[in-house]
């Protein structure tokens, strides 16, 4: 499927405010399209209601430069997910491992190579990215990009680690599957439905 990946360097111009795929695509995939309307409408919200219905021409420009961080920092996470991406080895998959540009996550992918996933990443991924550290750690550790950092772990505390890893296995193992939890929702919906809530 051949698409234009982007956006649009102001989703607001004039009185028209570009919400949603009509003012970025990232990849035909993604899930973070609905978390872009969200805050394409939070902005919106937010300067009409501050401007009284009004906008400034300086409120506008906060509002596309705000919009813009949002898709730049989405094609950032993602760009990390098709460069590192490891699962398949097939023409695409060996495609983006090869091309894909990581922009704004070059100096991340730079920081966490050398230092592993050290508190001071966050200095790297932007204060209002929707990911933050947690979701770049995630990304990153789940690609399994390689690191030179070696944390010279004592034994004492890989014990600690091998606990807590026993521990969350456990609790996996006593969570409710998929289609039970599932189930518990509808009988819980329906129970407050039953109670006029």
């Amino acid at each position: 499927m051949k698409f234009k990946s982007g956006r649009y360097e102001n989703f607001w111009v004039g009185n028209v405010a570009a919400v949603g795929n009509a003012g970025g695509f990232v990849e035909p995939l993604e899930a973070t399209a609905l978390h872009v309307i969200i805050e394409q409408s939070r902005i919106l919200c937010r300067v009409l209601g501050e401007g009284q219905r009004r906008y400034t021409p300086e409120l506008r420009a906060a509002a596309n430069r705000r919009i813009a961080n949002v898709w730049d920092d989405i094609r950032s996470f993602l760009a990390i997910h098709y460069r590192f991406n490891r699962k398949l080895d097939t023409p695409f998959w060996r495609h983006c491992r090869e091309n894909v540009n990581l922009a704004g996550a070059a100096p991340i992918i730079e920081m966490y190579r050398q230092a592993g996933p050290s508190a001071l990443l966050e200095d790297y991924i932007p204060r209002e990215s929707i990911f933050g550290y947690e979701g770049f750690m995630t990304m990153i550790q789940g690609q399994r990009i390689p690191s030179d950092f070696d944390p010279m772990v004592e034994e004492s505390e890989w014990k600690i680690w091998r606990s807590y890893q026993e521990r969350f296995k456990l609790q996996a193992k006593q969570a409710l599957s998929m289609p039970e939890a599932i189930q518990l929702i509808y009988k819980q919906n329906y129970q407050w439905k039953q109670r006029g809530w």
